[in-house]
């Protein structure tokens, strides 16, 4: 009865650790920190505010629209996809140079038409991943 217990104890430990070692290889594999669902794409001139999140951290990404784009992946409300953010903007704050023409409302200039303001639980970024509304890997 003994031997039992403890060839039940090793299978059962055994197969514990095949399955931390396989959720390891598919964090490793999917990258599943720069995995973001599209939740809402804003547009305002010539601007998209792109809405994102990752399971832990919301953010607002910023892409300037594109007349001229041969891509065809579209991104789409509701779809994951793999993006590279960089913080907007994207030096620190002691070095903003945009610090003199921020306003009370955290807002930051894009052009002299367009204005992009923080807004509470979301981060605002930027990618390369990105051209206008078009995933590029």
């Amino acid at each position: 009865m003994k031997s039992f217990l403890i060839f039940f104890i090793v299978i059962l430990w055994s197969c514990g650790q095949r399955s931390e070692l396989s959720t390891t290889k598919i964090k490793m594999l999917t990258g599943k920190e720069n995995l973001y669902l599209i939740t809402n794409i804003d547009t305002l001139n010539s601007y998209y505010f792109i809405y994102c999140n990752n399971n832990t951290s919301f953010y607002k990404i910023i892409s300037k629209h594109e007349s001229k784009v041969s891509f065809s992946n579209k991104i789409k409300e509701g779809r994951f996809y793999f993006f590279d953010l960089k913080m907007f903007p994207d030096y620190p704050e002691s070095n903003n140079p945009l610090a003199g023409t921020i306003t009370s409302e955290n807002c930051f200039p894009l052009d002299k038409n367009t204005k992009v303001c923080m807004e509470r639980g979301l981060q605002l970024r930027t990618t390369k991943n990105l051209v206008g509304l078009f995933y590029i890997q």
